[in-house]
């Protein structure tokens, strides 16, 4: 933006025609652009690296879920055996990411060929015939995403496979749609309701997980006691004498971590429910985790 706009400001004046400085503009501005994409599909590929399961991994309890991989924690929280079927289907998602970043390319790559050229040969009609290529093609990749057994459906279908070695089933997803951005200026935005829920029996226990407006929602059905914790400064506790011993004991021995923020356990007839900020992975298998220790406590005191 600072070398953009001083060439702006410095070249170019005066000038009727001022194709070089638009060229070396639009230079700029697309150098930066497919940096940027280069850059991310970098980190895209070292993050679906990085999900991978090491050899290994299957079976090994994690003491400390928030210094775990995401992976290690998955294959630690398994009741079942781990399928290749299973860990093959961890890595849908990254498919549709890999195919998201490459219409990326197509679209920037269509835009800095049809703009810079309207306007450096001046003929404006040259970009109103690049839009429709480009519409077509952005319209083309949203039915794939979002339509009927698209790409997201499948995304879903790969996550139903990969939980269950851990006793769990996909019951609700959320749907996507397109709705209106209120303005001004008025626009179209993704459109996501609902909640994505999952449930299952592990270790004799009922569970049920729900992930919606960024937050994660555990419970194991166990019969608890009554209480309520909190994390605070990286640890999670309760009021002092208000949280029964075994319950206090069993959260004295869960490792302090910055990353447990904004988590809530109580504890009821009902079960221990786990709520903490966030929806992704790590999110669902750490409250998971968490609640599995605490249940077990509660029904060995």
């Amino acid at each position: 933006m600072v070398a953009v706009a001083v060439i702006a400001l410095t070249t170019g004046s005066g000038d009727a025609n001022p194709t070089g400085t638009l060229a070396v503009i639009f230079a700029i501005v697309g150098g930066f652009v497919f940096l940027l994409l280069f850059v991310q599909g970098r980190e895209l590929e070292g993050a679906a690296r990085a999900s991978e399961l090491p050899p290994g991994a299957a079976g090994n309890p994690v003491d400390n879920p928030m210094t775990a991989s995401e992976p290690e924690l998955w294959a630690s929280l398994a009741i079942a055996p781990i399928t290749d079927e299973a860990i093959a289907a961890r890595t849908t998602a990254w498919g549709v990411a890999r195919s998201s970043h490459r219409s990326a390319w197509v679209i920037c790559l269509m835009i800095f060929i049809f703009v810079p050229a309207a306007y450096l040969l001046e003929r404006p009609w040259i970009a109103v015939l690049g839009a429709i290529p480009i519409a077509g093609y952005a319209a083309w990749r949203s039915i794939a995403i979002v339509g009927s057994g698209g790409e997201l459906d499948r995304v879903y279908e790969g996550l139903g496979r990969s939980v269950e070695p851990l006793g769990l089933a996909v019951d609700e997803r959320p749907t996507v749609g397109v709705g209106r951005r209120l303005g001004p200026p008025a626009s179209l935005k993704t459109d996501v309701r609902g909640a994505l829920r999952m449930s299952g029996k592990r270790h004799g226990r009922a569970v049920s997980i729900a992930m919606a407006d960024g937050r994660t929602n555990v419970l194991v059905h166990v019969d608890a006691p009554q209480f309520e914790a909190k994390s605070s400064d990286g640890k999670i506790r309760g009021r002092r004498n208000e949280v029964p011993p075994e319950i206090e004991s069993a959260l004295r021995l869960v490792p302090g971590s910055v990353d447990w923020k904004d988590v809530e356990v109580t504890g009821g007839p009902e079960g221990i429910e786990v709520t903490m900020g966030g929806s992704g992975n790590r999110n669902w298998l750490a409250a998971l985790w968490l609640a599995e220790r605490i249940a077990a406590a509660a029904e060995a005191g």
